[in-house]
């Protein structure tokens, strides 16, 4: 546990010393000598037990152990981790192999361990630190920092690839040309928010309260007190002016706003002060007396009354008020009853019972913020004041301010002292903005330059040039300056951290510790556990995590919050008191508010505001973290626990000692006795581990998840089931290799493999830490044993709050190779095709490709047409398309075969066949970094179509864009969150709001007219210009490595040029007038609309020529209450029989249609050559997912609609033998003029869809 936190911020933060220096600090104690055997018992050992597989001829796993030298154990380091971890955790020899003693496996680890150690302090090997690419958390607190702006990360990029659950990997970062881009974009919206922009139009922002988030008590810290329910916004105002503030309430599954029967007062604040208290409710209406309390309805029947509540109260729920540019807190909330009215209160309700039900209080859906209308200016505020340290009195005085200004903004930005040549860079970006609107608009094009530059973007650490090959050196202050505030802040030095790295001051040891202690201090070091926790505990996986309802009626989005507000003020805590690494585990206290504790069954603890309370005895299981809801949350399934799951979780975070990946073809577990009925939990796992090929692993996995298992899925400790009602036997060891048993719930068994440091998963400070920052690697490192001993014994901890464990790393001298695989980037990618040139666009009509995809299949009765070939009468989900039947081609029967379990996996019932659908590939199972798919084929046409284009191609949803991060069943969410895949380890992820798609195709403009498209390419086209030059300097300054990841971003950088030239080719085109769209629409049918306007308009002017359009992701939950249907999607598709969940279902279905015939539309009206746009491309609508009810990847829905070249129209085509999807795919690559040999799964083409 120890190693994981403390050993891996010593390697993030320690110093680089000489050669000699980390030899004298890294001396191996003489006393491992005395337990260790000699070498030719331990080369005896080897022969008996291990060479018999590991040898030259056979090389099992990799390993060649008959003629190595165990004296020169240190010559090759890498093999002998590996066999030390394998020693460790007994899987070497495997189970029902014979095994030495206990004392001869440690007598062999230690001897391995030491000559590894001898090794490591002789001839250190500290390695070249690699480059780091500023992760989003790091790059939203840097602009943070920097300019006095809180921006929205989230929203402006798009997530970082995670390996093992950790985003600050370097091997798993990237750069990309879409990434690049998305940093473009950014830059430009910070510019504008840190400048001020009074020629701003008005736009819209819209914040949603998640719909079972309980609003009956005060929200949070920064709502009045005495309040309850609503929001607090941070909301950046653009400038002087109007905006407006408009509410949206719940309704229920009926579309009925709730609990408007009483009287109720909303309150709209701005910065804590009253802007307008309105009365909702209590038939306010009707100016009547309140309606009766509880009641389900206000007048039931009265027209007036249920228009109110259908929606009529919210025309009224709009303030309109002036504000001054800047961030500012906005509050909506309701006032807070003094007295409870009297009546029958409802008992508790489930989720699903909460929809339904009308009483109660009424709750705030969403609040809409828009403006700025009648602008005056921009006012003085924070960022501006940080910006504009001088003010030109006249055109003469602007390059002198400007220059000031740029240098000040640079040295902070890129922390280091910055050069004239910096300087003069900016200063040409400047220019031209300069002349395009004045001053101020010159200092912010500048500012985008500095966001999107190298020198901010990547941390990079240069060798001295007096330095020989293959030395150890000690590091620059102004490097060790930037490790320390990225890892305490995850952010940029401060200017007193600077000041001191500038003068060398930061080296001295007193210095350091002070500055150490300072930024500790500072609240900006919170974000050391926010996002350790968040990473290592899996925290962030927790609103992914949703238990079944009806099991756990008690659980909320409230309940959500607690756990994991409990858990980062209970890290926290632990960090700033000092205290013992233990405390973790069996700490007696924890931290609760009202809702937690009443869920936990604490009494007397009051209000929504969290406090620290004491644990008594009759609490015990409660203690420590492995007490608390958020770790069990995420460690079980929505409606069970797991002993596997949880046993692995410890062994990887906890203890550090990862169990092997299952071996192949490992078949799903049996869970029924020869009677039909459920095994005991004991009786199954026993069963389980019968397996050979499991056992080995299973004897470390078993005992920990066990002891875990008297606790509930979300409560905590709970009587067992009859599932798991018989008594375990002791049958398995846990990794220190101690008896441990598996007995139920014994929470010391856990903190026994826990504890012993030397005994348990290795007594070696890097594997754990190592975890953390690159799992493939297994070099050393020299922080001795017994200090890490010390320190998790709690004797290193000072009575005077000092964190002593942090300053003990910090004052290690560490080798460099430590932390090289943590603080570095693999910009390592495929060759793109945007440095191909731009060709010539053809004469004739062009080809166009559309995919659009609906989501958790269909209801296939009213999907498949009963009769084939011509003449076939429309079934209702294809009615919408009869416009265009002539233009329709129905395809049934094809599979998708290859989405199919297979065996060892967990079920993937959507990840599968999303991930397969247009690769036709079996996707890799996994939730860690190491996703794996095969190449879409969207992106094969883009290759082949973007040559053309500006775009190579585009990628839409109506769903939120990540694409990372733990999904169910141990599948990675990059499965379900795209369709589309660069590389197979490439997932590309889908914009969902209009806003950036516009931006992506047009610009940072307000409309698409072509001079302001214009003015945004030529400051593009400086800003380009600069980052090549810079980029050119950088690679010239770097190593051979170093150069060819950071050309990457330089190839970034051209295909980004490469577009803006054919944008600037295409910019006189007339194109129909649309404005910069505000931001995500509130219903389905006006964000459809507006994003299938988008792609129309992206057809017509040529930007791309291939489209890929989510409708909805798989397992969407998104509600539909603009057609009465506020139910989640996904689970109304698990209908079973259920008609009237089939009937919402088939109307879900039936209004996605309409909205593709509409777009079916568009392209039909708009001119295209001798045509249409729809005479000249083909669209591919359909679902990987045949009936969402049973998953069946079998006779898909599909349908097939475009110009007749491609096809012959107004059929329906079955095939009975069912042959793969991907036979679709390879004949449509034909049609389109890109001719493969396969694709995917592929048998050949399909001979039907011929003309």
């Amino acid at each position: 546990m120890l190693r994981r936190i403390v050993i891996w911020t010593g390697m993030v933060l320690a110093s680089y010393v000489p050669a000699a220096s980390l030899q004298s600090q890294n001396t191996v104690p003489t006393s491992a000598k005395s337990v260790g055997q000699s070498a030719s018992a331990n080369r005896a050992l080897l022969d008996t037990y291990c060479v018999t597989c590991h040898n030259q001829k056979s090389a099992t796993a990799g390993l060649m152990l008959d003629k190595v030298d165990l004296e020169k154990a240190g010559e090759d380091a890498a093999v002998w981790e590996k066999v030390v971890h394998k020693l460790r955790t007994r899987a070497m020899p495997p189970a029902g192999k014979p095994r030495p003693d206990a004392s001869s496996y440690n007598f062999l680890i230690t001897h391995l361990e030491t000559e590894l150690d001898r090794a490591s302090a002789a001839k250190p090997n500290p390695g070249r630190p690699a480059i780091h690419r500023l992760n989003r958390a790091e790059y939203t607190n840097a602009i943070r920092d920097l300019l006095a702006v809180d921006i929205d990360g989230e929203s402006l990029l798009p997530v970082d690839e995670v390996d093992h659950g950790f985003d600050n990997i370097g091997d798993a970062l990237s750069v990309t040309p879409v990434l690049l881009e998305r940093y473009m974009s950014a830059a430009r919206a910070i510019g504008r928010m840190a400048v001020g922009e009074p020629e701003i139009r008005p736009f819209s922002e819209t914040y949603e309260i998640p719909k079972f988030l309980t609003q009956d008590d005060r929200m949070s810290d920064d709502l009045p007190f005495g309040s309850r329910g609503g929001i607090a916004i941070r909301y950046y105002f653009p400038a002087d002016g109007e905006y407006t503030v408009r509410v949206f309430l719940q309704r229920n599954s009926r579309d009925y706003i709730r609990g408007l029967a009483e009287l109720h007062q909303l309150d709209f604040r701005l910065d804590g002060e009253r802007i307008k208290l309105l009365t909702v409710g209590g038939g306010a209406e009707l100016k009547g007396e309140p309606g009766p309390i509880f009641s389900q309805a206000a007048r039931v029947g009265d027209p007036s009354s249920e228009t109110y509540e259908h929606g009529g109260v919210e025309e009224h729920l709009e303030v309109r008020f002036r504000a001054k540019a800047g961030q500012r807190l906005v509050a909506v909330t309701f006032l807070s009853k003094n007295a409870i009215p009297e009546g029958v209160f409802q008992p508790p309700m489930t989720q699903f019972q909460l929809v339904q039900y009308k009483g109660g209080n009424p709750y705030i859906d969403n609040v809409v913020i828009s403006g700025p209308y009648d602008v005056t200016g921009v006012a003085d505020t924070p960022s501006r004041q940080k910006i504009f340290v001088c003010r030109p009195t006249g055109i003469t005085d602007e390059e002198a301010c400007a220059r000031k200004i740029l240098s000040t903004l640079a040295r902070r930005a890129y922390r280091r002292p910055v050069t004239d040549k910096d300087v003069r860079t900016l200063l040409r970006v400047y220019e031209v903005g300069r002349s395009e609107g004045g001053f101020e608009a010159g200092i912010q094009a500048a500012l985008q330059r500095i966001l999107v530059g190298p020198e901010f973007l990547f941390r990079i650490e240069r060798d001295p040039a007096d330095v020989a090959p293959d030395t150890t050196y000690r590091i620059s202050d102004l490097e060790l300056a930037s490790r320390l505030s990225f890892f305490l802040w995850s952010s940029i030095p401060d200017d007193q951290l600077l000041d001191l790295a500038e003068r060398g001051e930061l080296k001295d040891p007193g210095i350091f510790e002070q500055q150490v202690r300072r930024m500790l201090g500072d609240p900006r070091s919170g974000s050391l556990v926010d996002n350790f926790a968040s990473q290592w505990l899996y925290l962030r996986n927790i609103g992914s995590k949703t238990p079944d309802p009806k099991l756990f009626p008690e659980f909320d989005e409230n309940l959500r919050q607690a756990f994991q507000q409990e858990t980062e003020l209970f890290l926290e805590s632990t960090l700033r008191e000092n205290q013992s690494v233990l405390r973790l585990l069996d700490a007696n206290y924890t931290f609760l508010n009202e809702r937690l504790a009443r869920h936990y069954g604490i009494p007397d603890v009051y209000g929504s505001h969290f406090r620290r309370v004491t644990l008594g005895a009759e609490l015990d299981a409660r203690r420590g973290l492995l007490g608390q809801g958020s770790l069990l949350t995420v460690t079980s399934y929505a409606n069970r626990t797991s002993v596997v799951l949880r046993g692995k979780w410890l062994l990887e975070n906890m203890l550090g000692a990862p169990p092997p990946p299952p071996p192949p073809n490992v078949p799903s577990l049996e869970d029924s006795g020869t009677d039909g009925k459920p095994l005991p939990l004991r009786q199954l796992m026993e069963k389980h581990r019968k397996n050979p090929g499991c056992a080995s692993c299973h004897a470390a996995i078993d005992p920990l998840g066990f002891a875990l298992e008297r606790r509930h899925t979300t409560r905590g400790p709970v009587r067992r089931s009859k599932r798991v009602a018989e008594p375990a036997r002791r049958v398995c060891h846990c990794v220190c290799g101690k008896n441990a048993g598996l007995r139920f719930g014994p929470r010391s068994r856990v903190l026994r493999c826990s504890s012993h440091s030397q005994d348990c998963a290795g007594s070696r400070t890097t594997r754990v830490p190592l975890v953390v920052i690159n799992p493939s690697y297994r070099q050393k490192h020299a922080v001795s044993d017994e200090e890490v001993a010390k320190a998790m014994s709690g004797a290193n901890v000072s009575p005077t709050g000092r964190n002593d464990q942090i300053m003990m790393i910090f004052k290690k001298a560490i080798p460099r190779r430590t932390f090289i695989r943590g603080v570095g980037v693999t910009l390592a990618l495929p060759l793109l095709d945007g440095m191909i040139p731009a060709l010539a666009a053809p004469d004739k009509p062009v080809k166009r490709f559309s995919i659009v995809y609906v989501p958790n299949g269909r209801i296939m009765e009213q999907w498949t047409p009963k009769t084939d070939g011509t003449g076939f009468e429309l079934p209702l989900l294809l009615e919408p398309f009869a416009p265009f039947r002539d233009r329709l081609l129905v395809v049934t029967g094809l599979t998708l075969n290859i989405a199919k379990h297979f065996p060892g996996e967990e079920v993937g019932v959507h990840e599968r066949p999303c991930g397969a659908y247009l690769t036709g590939v079996h996707p890799k199972w996994t939730d860690g970094a190491d996703i794996h798919n095969g190449i879409s084929l969207d992106q094969i046409v883009a290759k082949e179509f973007g040559k053309y284009t500006q775009l190579a191609s585009l990628e839409v949803s109506l769903d939120s864009a990540g694409t990372l991060g733990a999904c169910e069943k141990g599948w990675s969410c990059a499965y379900i969150n795209t369709l589309c895949w660069r590389s197979p380890t490439t997932p590309i992820p889908m914009e969902n709001n209009p806003r950036r798609a516009f931006e992506r195709l047009f610009g940072d403009v307000g409309s698409t007219e072509s001079a302001e498209r214009r003015a945004i390419q030529r400051r593009n086209n400086s800003i380009l210009d600069s980052l090549s030059e810079a980029t050119a300097d950088l690679i010239r300054g770097l190593g051979p490595g170093d150069r060819a990841k950071i050309s990457e971003y330089l190839d970034s950088i051209r295909d980004i040029e490469r577009r803006i030239q054919i944008a600037e080719q295409e910019s006189s085109r007339d194109l129909p007038s649309l404005a910069r769209p505000s931001g995500v629409p509130a219903t389905f049918q006006e964000h459809a609309r507006l994003m299938f306007d988008l792609q129309v308009l992206a057809f017509q002017a040529d930007l791309t020529r291939m489209i890929t359009f989510m409708v909805g992701r798989e397992k969407t939950d998104r509600p539909y209450p603009e057609i009465g249907i506020p139910d989640a999607h996904h689970p109304l598709t698990h209908h079973a029989g259920d008609p009237q969940k089939i009937e919402k279902v088939v109307r879900i279905e039936a209004l996605q249609a309409k909205m593709f015939a509409y777009y079916l539309e568009k392209l039909r009206s708009t001119p295209d050559g001798d045509g249409s746009l729809l005479d000249h491309m083909v669209i591919n609508y359909g679902c990987g997912i045949s009936e969402g009810n049973g998953h069946s990847v079998v006779n898909l829905p599909l349908v097939l609609v475009g110009g007749a070249s491609y096809f012959k129209g107004g059929r329906h085509v079955r095939y009975p033998k069912g042959p793969p999807l991907s036979n679709l795919h390879l004949t449509l690559l034909d049609k389109l003029g890109i001719p493969v040999e396969n694709f995917g799964d592929s048998t050949g083409k399909l001979d039907l869809l011929a003309v």
